[in-house]
Order: structure tokens, then sequence, then C-alpha cells
């Protein structure tokens, strides 16, 4: 016997194995610092998990001058489906703790071989005394809140993940401790044996899934040497994906360079791609975001005396299996150093929107001074703004020993559809 929707022919009926629980969705937020478990919920088959690190401790502040505000703590996302993937008893992690005039510490959760890790926010990185809020994210439909930095001279982070403010005259302040979130729920059909999806050929004609574009991910710190990747998983009855792109903007010279004197650094560059969910015959379960390290030389970012900055680096998007593997990927542009403007300290500003597929992107969204170039009256150059900003170069006018801005990370913003 044939099954038609109106005159259609329904090539095949997609059925769940499991029937309804009536489990009512659950979120918590687990703050205890250090190592903890939670049991798993009877009836839940899915836990999304968003982890926290630590925020970065502020620096300690001179008569003469602020100390730096931390950076926030790193973001990392999953979903883990109970039974399969994970064990049907408990999640278990560690959160990191908050630093203290140092880098604060990771979060992970691990299940088996996999594990989820929000980075360690570092200590006193940032170019003014305030600390950097941890994002907020939106995940599978659900939102989750970050910590906020300290805004005040010795404002402590607050957690999860809110990077410390720095001190005036001699004070300092803790970056917020590390959290996890996790959101039990269960997927799973209403009735034994009843369809999750009906598809016609390969066009999925129902249930009709809900475009959502996700937070921006940028992973790592703002500016510097280090490098990180987020695992995004891919949305229940989500056909495709739009993934938008911004490179790491490229650090601003050094004093002392003959010919590229008082040049910032370039911006990142838009990219954008989109990607199917059966790709070469495997179905795309992750979405990798990883992005290494911004414009500058030996973890200075911005040239150091004598020398010229580096460029910015791509951001790389790989597309993964459900055994991680890698199916397909592609790169960002990223931001060069030596700008064509000779004689123009400020870094490159990254452009203010890109259109992609109809939809158009701002950098707006990402936050206020998103994107802009780095911008100062120093003597040293001035940092470039995540994501992308070129950092400024220092000033050359007759002076030694002062070094160019760092260059910002690149970040990436996902369309399910």
């Amino acid at each position: 016997m044939s099954l038609f929707l109106g005159g259609t022919k329904i090539d095949a009926v997609y059925t769940g194995a499991q029937s309804a629980s009536g489990f009512v969705p659950v979120t918590v937020f687990v703050n205890t610092v250090g190592a903890w478990t939670y049991p798993v919920p009877a009836g839940a088959n899915r836990v999304d998990v968003v982890v926290y690190g630590a925020g970065g401790g502020g620096g300690v502040g001179a008569a003469a001058s602020d100390g730096k505000g931390g950076g926030q703590g790193g973001v990392g996302t999953r979903t883990f489906t109970i039974g399969l993937d994970h064990p049907a008893t408990n999640v278990v992690g560690t959160n990191g703790k908050g630093g203290s005039s140092t880098d604060g510490t990771a979060t992970s959760v691990t299940s088996g071989t996999v594990a989820v890790t929000g980075a360690a926010g570092t200590f006193a990185n940032q170019s003014t005394y305030r600390g950097v809020s941890a994002p907020d994210v939106l995940f599978n439909g659900s939102s989750y809140a970050g910590g906020k930095g300290g805004a005040t001279y010795g404002e402590a982070g607050t957690q999860p993940g809110g990077g410390g403010a720095g001190g005036k005259q001699r004070a300092t302040s803790d970056g917020g401790d590390g959290g996890t979130y996790l959101r039990f729920y269960n997927v799973g059909s209403s009735a034994p044996g009843m369809a999750q999806a009906v598809y016609l050929g390969n066009e999925k004609v129902w249930p009709i899934f809900v475009p959502q574009l996700s937070q921006w991910y940028s992973p790592g710190n703002a500016t510097g040497s280090s490098s990180a990747s987020v695992d995004v998983p891919w949305p229940v009855g989500a056909e495709f994906c739009d993934v938008i792109a911004v490179g790491g903007g490229a650090g601003g010279t050094g004093t002392g360079v003959s010919g590229n004197a008082q040049k910032g650094g370039g911006d990142g560059q838009w990219a954008g791609a989109t990607v199917t969910r059966i790709t070469n015959t495997k179905a795309i379960t992750a979405i990798r975001i990883a992005v290494g390290a911004p414009g500058g030389q030996d973890g200075a970012g911005g040239g150091n005396f004598n020398t010229e900055a580096a460029d910015g680096s791509r951001i790389l998007i790989s597309c993964l299996d459900s055994a991680l593997g890698l199916v397909s990927s592609f790169q960002s542009g990223q931001g060069l150093d030596k700008t064509s403007n000779t004689g123009n300290r400020n870094g490159g500003n990254v452009d203010a929107t890109f259109v992609y597929n109809g939809r158009t992107y701002t950098m707006a969204s990402y936050g206020t001074n998103a994107g802009r170039g780095g911008a100062t009256s120093n003597k040293n150059g001035g940092d470039g703004n995540r994501p992308g900003g070129g950092g400024q170069s220092a000033d050359n006018g007759g002076l030694t020993g002062y070094n160019g801005g760092r260059g910002a990370h690149g970040a990436a913003i996902l369309y399910w559809y």
C-alpha cells in the first residue's frame, strides 16, 4: 500500500524508537567550583551542556596607571544522548576557579572520550581596567546568561566567567568562577511507532523547522597568541546552515620600522558558506569553529620594536560527523598587516554589514565597538576590538621601544534552516 500527501506519493516515513514519557524539560545551573556530579532525571534522554570557563583576574594598578581588566571565560556547548553517548546515571564535570592575580581555570564536562570545554579567561589582558563579560548564549532554542565583567576599579567578575576589573593604585579583583548549565529533556514520538519526520524524496515536509540564528562564537582570548575551538551541535530538524565568519585582524607595526612605519593592521574579512546536513553521504552532527591566533608576533600582538606585525589568522570551519570525523571545511578571510594608509596609525575596521543568501549580518549584533580597529592616544598602539579589528601601530614620531597594538580574534555566526 502506498502513502500519499495530497496527490504526491510519500517516499519514506521516518519513525522514532521511543514513546512519549511526559517528561517536562528542566534547566539547572551548577555553580560548585571544582569537581561536581549531577544525577540524570528519570525520563530524560537528552542533555544540553553549556560550560563557561572561569574569568581572569584584574591587574594591580600603580599610582599613575590603572590595572588592566581580566578576560572572560570561554564557552563550550554540546548535546549528549542519554544512554547512547552519555551514561544514564550522572553528569560529571569540573567548574573552573576565577583567577586571583592569575588566569582563571577551564571548565569541562566529559563523557567517555568526548569532552566539552570552556577555556580559561586570561589575567589582565585588556587595554582598559574593565573586565570582559562572558557572552550570553542561545543554544538549541534556549538562552543562557554569562557572568558580568568588573565595571569599576577592583570589582570582581561574576559567575559564570566574568573577567575581574583592574585596580586603581594597588587594588585588584578576582575573575568570576566558571559554571555549567544543564538542560534535560526528552526527544521522542507522541506514541510508539508514530512518525517523527516525513520526507518527500530528500525534502522534509513535516515537522516544519523554525529557522534559528545562533549567537556569535569567538573562542579563545580576545587578543594574543592563544587559539581555541568550539563544537556547535546540529539542531534537530535543520537541513541547512549558513556559516558566516570574520577572520582575525592583523597587528600594527612597532616603532623603528622603515618603509611601513605607522601603519595599522588590516581588518578581518567576512566570508560565507552553506552547509547541507547530508554531505558526501554523511550526516553532519556538529560544526567546529576554530580560531587561530590573531595578528602579532611572539604573543605580543602587534609588532615589537623594529618589527612588523603578523597577519591575522583565518577562522577554520569544520563539519563533523557523529564520530567527530571531518566531512568538509572552509576558511574565512584574514586581516593582513601593513594597511595601505601610510601615516594612519589606526587599525582597520571590519565592514559594518555582510549580505549572504539574502540575509544581512551586522557587526553591531556582536556588541559595542565590535570589529573596530585599535585607536588610542598612547605611544603603544591600541588593540583591535573583537571580532577582526586591526591593531593600531605604535607612534613612530622619533620614538623607540614602543609596540604596535594586537589584532583581535575573528568570530562566526550560524543560521540554521
